[in-house]
Formats: C-alpha cells, structure tokens, sequence
C-alpha cells in the first residue's frame, strides 16, 4: 500500500492546520521520513519537506518543524558538531533532536514518538539531555487508535517542543475532530480545562503516560467515592474474620455436645 493510500486521520491533521494558524508559522519544515503520512495535510501549506533521513543546514531557521519519524528504529550515538553535547537513543529520537535546533526563538517542533519516550529509562535520560541544550517538551497529544493503520498497531504519541521552559505540561487527546480547535486553542493561550478531552496542565511528576493517567483518575474517583465509608486496616479485617470463625466453631462444637448428650 503505498502511503498516499492511507486514509487521512482528520483529527490529527486538523491539529497540525490550526496549530500552525494559532503560532503564525511562516517558514515551515516537513520531515516526511516514514511511510504513514499521518501528517498529509500539512503540506497544503507548502513547507520545505524533506525526505529519505536527509536534514537541512542546522543554520537554518523555521517557525514550525513538523516530524513523521518511523517508529522502533536501531539505537543511535550523535554528537553535536560543537562537541558539547552527545545523545544516545532511537534513531528516530536522534533525527528529532537534530532537528530542534533549526527553531527559531519562538518556534516549535512537533513529532511523533512512541510512548515509551516519556517513561522509559532511556526515554528520561534523552529528554533530560534535550533540556541540557536548550529544548523543552511543552505538550504531548495522544493520537487516535489506529492512527498508523495498516503499518502498525502502535497509538503513537505527539510531542510539541519548543526552546521555552513550560512549568506545566500540556496534555490532550486528539479523539475527535470537533474539539481539536479547542485544544489548540487552549493549549496557546494556557487554558487548563481539567479534561484529557479538551486539554489540561500536569506537572511532570503527574504524568508518564496517558494509560497511567487515566488508571490513576479512576482510582482518585473511587477513593472520593467511598470516602463516606469507615476505613479499616487489613490487620484489623483480619482480626474480625478470626474472631467470627471462633464463635462459629464454639457454636458447632456446642450443638455437636447437646446432639451426643440427647443421643445418650
């Protein structure tokens, strides 16, 4: 199949039409390393795209780096060519770190990653190294499921980095189509809608993946619905089942001495 047959996640691309509207993204840069294509649209707005792993003169500069990365590549060593910094990590994660510094000031990146990019040991360490030269993560979409059908199964996640320290990490999920202008919306002029939906800020402590997120959402809603209930310690349950079993067994043992002193 070959990638322009793919159909078009229109969740996905309508983030990357508003997104680049919301910033005033003038000079654009399409990285279209893969075969998914998951960023089709985005060339409607005539960006420099290169392909076939090649990247432009780190001298250059552009408002919006769009990056389509394929995903569980081999590990990579790259040193910056000042010598002062020196990654390890997917390929994948390499291109995009290369990539960050033909930002302008003001601009932003925008990659897709696998998820393990945020909690993985080696994912960690690379992100830390990303802060070290300058770039910081600002925001992380979840994708559709499907999102790389037929290519893989993998739900891909989207990072937006830019040369600016957030406190806050912005997260969303880019499940319908309808709320993708709300997300970007709010994601540009600091809105926390408390909602995965519609966009919220987490400290980086909170977050590490949105399946996480959401298991520890529902226990948070479980613990403030029960809270009306008293709460006990597993030692004293403990203590109260021993304690019914013995009346039972006296109970038995009771009722077995009257039957063998009726049967005398």
């Amino acid at each position: 199949m070959q990638a322009d047959s793919i159909p078009k996640n229109n969740a996905v691309n309508t983030f990357i039409l508003e997104f680049s509207k919301a910033i005033s993204a003038i000079k654009l840069l399409y990285l279209r390393f893969s075969e998914f294509n998951v960023f089709a649209d985005f060339t409607t707005l005539n960006p420099m795209i290169m392909s076939a792993f090649n990247m432009p003169a780190q001298s250059e500069r552009f408002d919006l780096v769009v990056g389509d990365f394929p995903i569980g590549m081999d590990q990579f060593t790259w040193e910056t060519p000042d010598k002062k910094t020196k990654v390890r990590g997917k390929r994948s994660w390499i291109m995009l770190f290369q990539s960050l510094f033909t930002l302008t000031d003001s601009g932003f990146g925008v990659f897709i990653v696998e998820p393990s990019f945020l909690f993985s040991t080696q994912g960690v360490k690379f992100q830390r190294e990303m802060n070290n030269a300058g770039f910081y993560l600002n925001a992380v979409l979840n994708t559709p499921e499907k999102v790389l059908h037929p290519y893989t199964s993998v739900q891909v996640i989207i990072l937006i980095v830019s040369r600016r320290s957030a406190e806050k990490l912005y997260v969303a999920e880019l499940a319908e189509q309808t709320v993708v202008k709300d997300i970007v919306n709010n994601l540009v002029n600091g809105v926390n809608t408390h909602d995965l939906a519609t966009g919220l800020f987490v400290t980086g402590t909170e977050f590490n993946s949105f399946h996480q997120y959401k298991i520890s959402k529902q226990i948070e809603s479980l613990e403030s619905y029960y809270q009306s209930y008293s709460r006990y310690t597993l030692m004293s349950v403990a203590s109260e089942i021993n304690s019914v079993r013995k009346c039972f067994k006296s109970h038995v043992d009771t009722n077995f001495n009257i039957r063998r002193i009726l049967a005398m």
